[in-house]
């Protein structure tokens, strides 16, 4: 269950890159997005870096019913193909997971990100997503 949560999250941010690309500028994207997530208090993703390094870190203020935390990053090129695509599930009951890439390929030019809690015994899954252009 827990594998095919965190492939839906890599999914997901793999279609909002997609939706992103092929409708241009979007404002639904920010370098940080924080939202409400019930049990967990507030859900935070950020996602910032160069066409070289950057970082990507998924946050939740509280983790009651020990859930896991997900994080997924597609690197993709100005032309909109995909680059490089991770992700990262934390261990159960923590609060913040750190996701850092380093890369010398060609042509990179943004991020997205899917930054997700799922897994916990009493609240539902919750997910923001964030982009940001690389320099």
């Amino acid at each position: 269950m827990m594998k095919k949560n965190l492939k839906r999250i890599a999914a997901m941010a793999m279609a909002a890159s997609i939706m992103a690309g092929a409708m241009g500028t979007t404002t639904t994207f920010a370098a940080s997005k924080s939202a409400s997530a019930g049990g967990y208090g507030t859900l935070t993703g950020t996602l910032s870096g160069t066409k070289t390094t950057g970082t990507a870190k998924t946050s939740v203020t509280k983790n009651p019913d020990n859930a896991n935390l997900t994080l997924a990053v597609d690197l993709k090129k100005a032309a909109g193909g995909n680059v490089v695509a991770t992700q990262n599930k934390s261990k159960r009951g923590v609060k913040s997971i750190t996701l850092n890439w380093e890369t010398n390929l060609p042509g990179i030019a943004c991020a997205y990100g899917a930054h997700g809690v799922q897994g916990g015994s009493q609240y539902k899954a919750y997910a923001v997503y964030t982009y940001t252009d690389l320099n």
